[in-house]
C-alpha cells in the first residue's frame, strides 16, 4: 500500500525532510524528529523480537511522557495493533480489559509491571529496565507488510478496531480543514485511552508539528489546578487545542481574564456541548481564535460533524439546543431506528460509516432538523426510572439550563428515600455542578422538568472514566438513616430483607408463621371440606401422589399466609410505585393461598353443578390470571409501570 495511508509513515517522512525539529515535548523534556525516528524503529525491533507480530495486540500502558509517542509508532512499525490504557485507571478494570484482549505483548514502565504481570501471560516489556537493550537494536530493520483493511489500534477499552485507512483518512481531513502546518504546536491534554490522544497525536505528528503533552491529565485528574493549564498554552506557544466539553468549560472560565496570544484553534468535543456555551467560549476567546465543536464519539476517531456559529447565518437558535454540525467529507452519518439499520424519519441513533468501512452504531442519540444540521441528544443507553433516553436527555437539558448549573447528569439512585411514600425506592435523581461563584437550591431544581428528577445533587465534580465520559457507577448515593432502613425494607448494607426484618430472629418470625399456617390449614381441611381428600378407592401408587399434592397445597398456604403479613417491606424496597407495589404484593400472596382453598372446592363439587362452577372459576381461575398479568406488569425493566 502506499505510504500516505500509514500514519507513521507520515511520520518517518517529516523526520527524514526536518530531523533536528522539535517533535515531542513533555515537562522538560524534548525529542527531535530524527530521535523520534530512530527511538521507535529501535523499540520496534525490540518488540518483534519479543513477540509482537503483525495483526497482534500490544497494550501500552505508560505515565505521560515523550515515550508515549515512541511506543505509539513502535507498536505501528511493528505492523502491531496498539491499545492504550490509562496507569492510573483502578487494577480492577485493568485486569478486566487485559483478560479480554489476551495480548500478545504488554509495554509498561517498571513501576506498573507488578499491576499486570500476574494478569496477563504475555511477555511484558518495560521500556526504562529494558531502555539499554532496546538502544542496541538496530535502527533499521525489515519493515512488516501493512493494508489499509489492517488494524492500527483499538479503542473504546479495546472493543472497537480502527483500520490504518481511517486514520490516514481523518489525518487528511484534519490538515486540510484545520490548516495544519509544521509551524503549529498542538497540546494533548486528554487520557491516552480516549479517542482524543490519538487524534492529537496524529494530527501533529503527521504535520511536522510540535506534539505537547501537557504533564497532567486535566479532564480527569481532580488534583490538577486549571490555571496550570491555562498557563501552559502560552509558556509553550500553543497554537492548536482539543479537550472535551467539560474541560473546555472550566478552561474558559480561567481564560476570561487571560486570553492566550498563541492560540488559533480550539476544538471542542465528547459529551453534549450546548449552543449558550459555544457563544459564550467564542466571546471569551475573541475574533483571533477559531472555535469549532466536533463531533466525536469513543468508537471512531475521525470528526463525523463539525459546528462553527459562521454555519448558522442569521437563523435563530435557542442557547439550550446541542446542536452537531455538518458532515466531514468522507464520513457518511446517518440516524437508523432503534434496533435496525432502517433510517429514522425524526429521532434515530446515529450510525457512522468512514470511508469504506461498515456501518457502525455510535450510541449517540440525535434528532434531525430542517436546516440539516442534528439536535444532539446525548447517548442512547442512558436511562433512568420512569425515563427513556429522550426524555433523560430533556430533564438534563432543562437542569443545564438553570444559569447557576454547569454541568448536569440524571441517573438512577436505588437508596432514594421517598418522603410522601416513607419508603426507599429506586428513582430518577440529577447531578449537578455549580458554576463558579453560583449556588445551586437543590429543593428548587427537582421535579423541574415534567416531574422529573425527584431530587437534586449538588457535587463538585462529575466522575469520570480513562476515557473521559461521565462514569455514573461512580455517582453519589444517598445514605438512608438507620431509623428509616427499619421501615424501608433495607437492612444496614443496602439489601433487601426478608419478611420485613433484618436479622435471623427476623426471618425465624416469617418461618414460624409459615409453619403454623401450613400445620393448620392441613388439619383443617376436614373440617371445613369433609372427605375432599378421601383416597380409598385410589389405588397405590397413585394415593401417595395424591397425599404430596395435599401437603404441597398446605406448604403454599403457609408461605402465603407468612408473605402476605411479612413481606411487603421486601417488595417495597424494589422502589416501584405504591399502587403497581400493593397489587404485586396482593397478587403474589393470592397465587400462593388460592391452591388449597381452590383445589378442595373443586375435588367436592359436581361437573354438572353449572353455577357452583361458575361461581369457581370466576372466583378462582380468573383472579389468578389477573395476579399473574399484575406480577408481570410488575416486572416490566423499562420503569413506565413506576407510578
Amino acid at each position: 500500500m502506499v505510504d500516505e495511508d500509514q500514519v507513521h509513515r507520515l511520520v518517518e517522512g517529516h523526520a527524514r525532510r526536518a530531523p533536528e525539529a522539535v517533535a515531542v515535548v513533555c515537562g522538560g523534556r524534548t525529542l527531535s524528529y530524527g530521535e523520534l525516528d530512530t527511538t521507535s524503529a529501535r523499540l520496534a525491533g525490540y518488540l518483534r523480537r519479543h513477540g509482537a507480530g503483525q495483526r497482534e495486540v500490544v497494550v501500552v500502558c505508560l505515565d505521560r511522557s515523550v515515550e508515549l509517542p515512541v511506543a505509539v509508532l513502535a507498536v505501528l512499525r511493528a505492523g502491531a495493533v496498539y491499545v492504550l490504557l490509562e496507569p492510573s485507571a483502578p487494577d480492577r478494570r485493568l485486569r478486566e480489559v487485559l483478560r479480554e484482549l489476551d495480548p500478545a505483548l504488554v509495554l509498561t514502565q517498571e513501576s506498573h509491571r507488578i499491576r499486570l504481570a500476574d494478569v496477563v501471560e504475555a511477555a511484558i516489556v518495560c521500556v526504562d529496565t529494558d531502555a539499554d537493550a532496546i538502544a542496541a537494536e538496530p535502527e533499521a530493520g525489515p519493515a512488516p507488510e501493512v493494508f489499509g483493511t489492517s488494524p492500527a489500534c483499538l479503542v473504546h477499552g479495546g472493543t472497537v478496531a480502527i483500520e490504518h485507512r481511517q486514520l490516514a483518512l481523518a489525518q487528511r481531513d484534519w490538515a486540510a480543514h484545520y490548516e495544519l502546518t509544521p509551524a503549529d504546536r498542538v497540546l494533548q491534554t486528554a487520557p491516552a485511552e480516549s479517542v482524543v490522544f490519538t487524534a492529537d497525536w496524529i494530527r501533529a505528528l503527521c504535520s511536522g508539528a510540535t506534539l505537547v503533552l501537557a504533564a497532567r491529565d486535566f479532564g480527569t485528574d481532580r488534583t490538577a489546578a486549571i490555571a496550570q493549564l491555562a498557563a501552559l498554552l502560552d509558556e509553550q506557544w500553543i497554537t492548536v487545542l482539543e479537550c472535551e466539553a467539560h474541560l473546555a468549560r472550566r478552561l474558559g472560565d480561567e481564560l476570561r481574564e487571560r486570553r492566550p496570544g498563541s492560540l488559533r484553534l480550539f476544538a471542542v468535543s465528547g459529551e453534549r456541548w450546548f449552543l449558550g456555551e459555544h457563544r459564550e467560549l467564542a466571546g471569551i476567546l475573541g475574533p483571533r481564535v477559531r472555535l469549532v465543536h466536533v463531533h466525536r464519539v469513543p468508537e471512531v476517531v475521525a470528526d463525523l460533524r463539525r459546528l462553527e456559529l459562521s454555519m448558522l447565518g442569521a437563523q435563530r437558535v435557542r442557547d439550550d439546543q446541542a446542536l452537531l454540525g455538518r458532515p466531514v467529507p468522507g464520513v457518511e452519518v446517518r440516524l437508523v431506528a432503534p434496533g435496525t439499520w432502517q433510517s429514522a424519519e425524526e429521532i434515530g441513533e446515529i450510525g457512522v460509516r468512514v470511508g469504506d468501512s461498515p456501518l457502525r452504531r455510535t450510541r449517540d442519540l440525535a434528532r434531525h432538523r430542517p436546516d440539516g444540521l442534528l439536535d444532539h441528544l446525548g447517548r442512547a443507553d442512558v436511562r433512568a426510572t420512569g425515563l427513556d433516553a429522550v426524555a433523560v436527555a430533556e430533564v438534563e437539558a432543562a437542569l443545564r439550563a438553570v444559569p447557576e448549573v454547569r454541568e448536569a447528569v440524571v441517573a438512577d439512585d436505588p437508596d432514594f428515600w421517598d418522603e410522601r411514600a416513607g419508603r426507599v425506592r429506586r428513582t430518577a435523581v440529577g447531578y449537578v455542578v455549580p458554576a463558579p461563584g453560583r449556588k445551586v437550591e437543590p429543593g428548587r431544581l427537582a421535579r423541574l422538568h415534567k416531574g422529573h428528577p425527584a431530587r437534586v445533587v449538588v457535587v463538585p465534580s462529575l466522575p469520570r472514566d480513562g476515557s473521559g465520559e461521565v462514569d455514573r457507577e461512580r455517582l453519589p448515593r444517598a445514605v438512608v438513616p438507620r431509623s428509616r432502613q427499619r421501615g424501608a425494607g433495607l437492612t444496614a448494607k443496602g439489601g433487601p430483607r426478608w419478611f420485613g426484618e433484618d436479622s435471623l430472629t427476623g426471618i425465624g418470625y416469617g418461618l414460624a408463621l409459615a409453619v403454623f399456617a401450613a400445620l393448620a390449614s392441613y388439619l383443617l381441611t376436614d373440617l371445613f371440606w369433609p372427605g375432599s381428600r378421601n383416597t380409598d378407592r385410589v389405588p397405590q401408587p397413585w394415593a401417595a401422589f395424591f397425599h404430596v399434592l395435599y401437603a404441597a397445597e398446605s406448604a403454599s398456604f403457609g408461605l402465603g399466609v407468612a408473605y402476605l403479613f411479612r413481606g411487603f417491606r421486601w417488595i417495597a424496597s424494589l422502589g416501584r410505585g405504591r399502587s403497581l407495589t400493593v397489587a404485586a404484593h396482593l397478587s403474589l400472596a393470592w397465587l400462593l393461598l388460592a391452591w388449597w382453598p381452590q383445589d378442595n372446592f373443586y375435588r367436592l363439587s359436581s361437573q354438572q353443578d353449572w353455577p357452583r362452577q361458575a361461581v369457581l372459576v370466576f372466583a378462582f381461575n380468573i383472579t389468578l390470571m389477573v395476579a399473574g398479568a399484575v406480577l408481570v406488569r410488575f416486572v416490566r425493566p423499562d420503569g413506565r409501570g413506576d407510578r
